[in-house]
């Protein structure tokens, strides 16, 4: 068959066999590109892991966040700016510290997304704005959340601001 490959068999004599189809498989679930605007991916399709990547930056001077399913959930977050633990004030939304001007900030983050239970969530990005002639932060984070499978994800201001923007968000699931 096509698809056929060699290997070696336990007589040490080679063989051919077919290889078992990937368990997973990526699907680009949003691409989204705003200037000026809420960045959001919109509804998008559940599946029990989502690969988010961002570029972005806001238009005022305010702390990022990050919310699932467009509601203030219960998350509970460990964070990191520069390799500092930083403080998780309030749980209604994911804090991502130090990306709080208007410069580019790039931030991945990977959730693992089951239909019921805990949400778990990792994340690290960078942000260019620390005042020392452009060396980027490095932001770090994770936590879990209780709620509703995601089927959404908002990069906001932190504390309920005005979320105007100007970047792309790309979403990736797979089962």
């Amino acid at each position: 068959a096509p698809n056929d490959q060699i290997r070696v068999s336990a007589g040490n004599i080679p063989e051919y066999f077919t290889p078992a189809a990937a368990s997973a498989t990526w699907t680009e679930l949003a691409a989204v590109s705003v200037t000026n605007s809420a960045l959001s991916s919109g509804t998008i399709t559940a599946m029990t892991q989502l690969d988010v990547w961002i570029k972005s930056a806001n238009t005022a001077s305010q702390n990022t966040a990050m919310t699932f399913n467009n509601t203030a959930s219960s998350y509970n977050n460990n964070q990191w700016v520069d390799s500092t633990l930083a403080t998780a004030a309030g749980t209604s939304e994911i804090p991502i510290y130090g990306a709080n001007t208007s410069n580019e900030t790039f931030i991945h983050m990977s959730i693992f997304n089951p239909s019921s239970g805990v949400i778990g969530y990792t994340w690290t990005g960078s942000n260019f704005s620390d005042g020392a002639g452009g060396t980027p932060l490095y932001l770090a984070g994770n936590g879990y959340s209780y709620g509703s499978q995601v089927t959404r994800i908002d990069r906001t201001l932190y504390g309920g601001s005005a979320q105007n923007q100007t970047g792309r968000m790309v979403v990736f699931g797979a089962n």
